[in-house]
């Protein structure tokens, strides 16, 4: 759906930067200090919206000046980050701020369990865990879930921003 600016009719500059921002595996990468510590002593899910919120900024500073629009990003099941939370530190890190009317989009990637003997992933139902696999009885591996990565960081240029906002047209 296109989007218009407000002012005047004329059509917004949307500037959507795929971010392949990988955190290096099982809770690296992503702020953490060289123990693998985040910083500060806040919230968990608080200081991951800051530093989400730091590498997005970041992001848009090397494509200009603008506004955050969405930052869109995954969250693994065995991340141990609560995504309802990370949302409401994200509204609360960035109100009463030039990004306050910035979204948060959680994609929530489920762990998989996987048998090398079929070269499939198994089935299983939320909060179990299979040993081996119905098929072949060989050990099952887990695989993924442990993702926290910025996918996509979407924002106004500042000549945009500065117009009021977009609305849907």
């Amino acid at each position: 759906m296109p989007r218009h600016s407000r002012g005047g009719g004329r059509e917004a500059r949307r500037c959507i930067i795929p971010y392949s921002f990988a955190a290096g595996g099982a809770f690296g990468g992503l702020g953490r200090d060289r123990g693998g510590r985040w910083p500060g002593g806040t919230l968990h899910e608080l200081s991951i919206a800051q530093e989400i919120y730091r590498t997005s900024r970041a992001a848009v500073a090397g494509h200009g000046v603008g506004r955050l629009e969405t930052v869109k990003i995954a969250v693994g099941e065995l991340s141990a980050v609560e995504p309802d939370l990370l949302v409401f530190a994200w509204q609360a890190l960035t109100q009463g701020g030039p990004d306050a009317a910035s979204e948060l989009e959680v994609e929530w990637r489920p762990a998989r369990q996987f048998c090398a003997g079929c070269n499939a992933d198994k089935p299983r139902s939320p909060g179990s865990w299979l040993r081996l696999c119905p098929q072949c009885g060989m050990a099952l591996a887990v695989s993924g879930g442990d993702e926290l990565d910025v996918l996509q960081v979407t924002f106004l240029p500042d000549e945009v921003a500065s117009e009021g906002g977009v609305a849907d047209g």
